[in-house]
């Protein structure tokens, strides 16, 4: 990621010589350990500013006996780090608060103290037999009962109580964000508590931006990178993601503490990098897109300014799920923005939910789809606009027309309706049944001029007429080489004693003749496509 700049962040500082006095950031971690005295968060460690050190007394009447500096939600004391004789075996929570204090260093040089702070949360009991977090949830209360601002929650999984559910609904009821990774499965549901609306899910990409081991799907909000590099050692996986957008989101809070949650989120994601044409089987499934963390912060800067658009007075959101959104000062009466959306990648269609806050007057919106026709999906004052629209394409355009004497906002989220692609060209098992008299049938694999689908699992069932054989000639053949293949079985199942052959690469196979017997054939692909696929002909001859 690009630094930012300190010039940037020295305009903030200037001017405001109390900043560092303010009330902090606070990000609270709910993790396994923590290493308190560690370099890295020198300057960073959140205080209890109404707490005394090691009186046993409950100063501040929070419930919890000398939390100076953080709490032990399982072992119920005031002891954040890991018994010495397991150091090792408990060193996420020290990894993931290093990546936040390193990217909060980043961004704002060395200082004595920090305008941002660390609350170390530990939820692993000392004696712990399982390395899982059980006491996660009641971790997540502690923190939002001690005000965090932001919560990191850089893990996943398992069925959350009623109670649980209680916890991070109050979540947004308190104002606190909470980020949380999509699990590290690399399949599309993503895991609690990142499924819960509340909370802004995170996946993981490399370098390339790729999905790597991590979850994705409708829940994730945001991608950012799954390696980093801390004191020469290499961090994988969702959790370092999560880490990164966390430490965004709180310099964002830094640079503007007006901007509300839904603004910091509105940023993040209007500024994220698409990546679906790198991640074609993923396309919608990856939030918004990457974080980009030097942008989101210069959007946080001028959230409270019009819109700013490109030179010919048009924004164009490429990502597949964003944000538009205007802000009208009421002091120039008149004023049109135009949003034309065209995300990358191919999806069914999109969906905008907009909102109205203030007093839009006389103002207009019209959304038409963007094409030769321009059908309009939607016209009439803003004033009249309802909670959903939908479009059946994803390349759309919305022209507002601000005509108000006060001030207002509009804002509007949308996200595509995504193409399951493995599905596109083939649904479950289609039969073919042949009579005497058919003539030869011409299978593709359906993708035409573009790659297959990645994922496919396609099945085709042939049945002779009786008394006949079936003849199969590959006519085309462009699949990824001992990868994506078309397998042939005897029989109407993939049963191994059935399995005939495997046709894959680019060389088509000399014809194959089976005798008076049914034939299944199997297309397979994996993740990533990289053909065209296939075309074979089937001929019904007699023996």
């Amino acid at each position: 990621m690009k630094l930012f700049s300190l010039l940037i962040l020295g305009a903030l500082l200037m001017g405001s010589s109390t900043l560092a006095d303010s009330k902090p950031i606070i990000i609270a971690i709910v993790d396994d350990a923590f290493q308190v005295d560690d370099d890295y968060l020198k300057g960073l460690l959140w205080r209890n500013p109404l707490e005394s050190s090691n009186n046993s007394q409950d100063d501040d009447g929070n419930g919890y006996i000398d939390d100076v500096n953080g709490w032990d939600v399982s072992d119920l004391d005031n002891n954040v780090s890991a018994p010495s004789s397991r150091l090792g075996e408990f060193p996420h929570g020290t990894s993931m608060a290093k990546i936040i204090a390193s990217s909060i260093r980043e961004s704002l040089g060395e200082m004595d103290e920090y305008p941002i702070r660390i609350m170390p949360v530990k939820a692993i009991s000392d004696t712990a037999a399982h390395l899982n977090l059980v006491d996660g949830y009641d971790g997540l209360k502690y923190a939002i009962d001690n005000k965090a601002d932001l919560v990191n929650l850089s893990w996943g999984g398992g069925i959350p109580s009623k109670k649980d559910i209680q916890v991070l609904s109050s979540a947004q009821k308190n104002n606190t964000i909470v980020v949380a990774s999509l699990g590290t499965f690399a399949q599309k549901d993503a895991s609690m508590p990142a499924a819960h609306p509340a909370v802004i899910g995170v996946a993981g990409v490399n370098e390339e931006g790729i999905l790597f081991s991590s979850n994705f799907g409708e829940e994730a909000d945001i991608s950012a990178s799954a390696r980093i590099i801390i004191d020469g050692e290499q961090l994988e996986g969702v959790s370092v993601s999560t880490a990164l957008v966390t430490a965004a989101m709180a310099l964002m809070k830094l640079k503007n503490p007006e901007a509300t949650n839904q603004e910091l989120l509105q940023c993040l994601q209007a500024t994220a990098t698409p990546l679906d044409e790198a991640n074609p089987a993923r396309a919608g499934k990856l939030g918004a897109g990457l974080l980009n963390k030097t942008q989101a912060l210069e959007c946080i800067e001028k959230i409270d300014l019009p819109l700013i658009v490109d030179n010919i007075g048009h924004a164009q959101p490429k990502q597949p799920e964003g944000v538009l959104r205007y802000t009208h000062s009421g002091k120039e009466k008149r004023a049109t923005y135009t949003w034309a959306i065209n995300p990358e990648g191919r999806y069914k269609g999109i969906e905008i939910n907009p909102y109205i806050e203030g007093r839009p007057g006389k103002s207009r919106l019209e959304v038409v789809q963007n094409d030769h026709e321009a059908q309009v999906i939607w016209s009439g004052l803003l004033s009249d606009l309802p909670s959903r629209l939908s479009s059946s394409t994803s390349n759309i355009r919305a022209i507002l027309h601000a005509d108000s004497k006060r001030k207002f906002s509009f804002g509007a989220k949308y996200a595509t309706d995504n193409i399951v692609f493995s599905e596109e060209f083939c649904r479950g098992k289609q039969e073919i049944s042949f009579n005497k008299d058919s003539e030869p049938y011409v299978l593709k694999d359906g993708s035409g001029p573009s790659n297959y689908a990645g994922e496919s699992d396609c099945k085709w069932l042939f049945k002779p007429s009786a008394g006949f054989n079936l003849k199969f000639e590959f006519l085309n053949l462009d699949t990824e080489l001992n990868v994506d293949g078309i397998h042939l079985f005897r029989g109407d199942t993939t049963s191994q004693t059935n399995f005939l052959m495997k046709v894959t690469g680019e060389q088509p196979p000399p014809a194959v003749m089976v005798e008076r017997d049914s034939v299944l054939v199997w297309f397979t692909s994996d993740l990533h496509n990289s053909g065209k696929g296939f075309k074979l002909k089937v001929s019904q001859v007699t023996p």
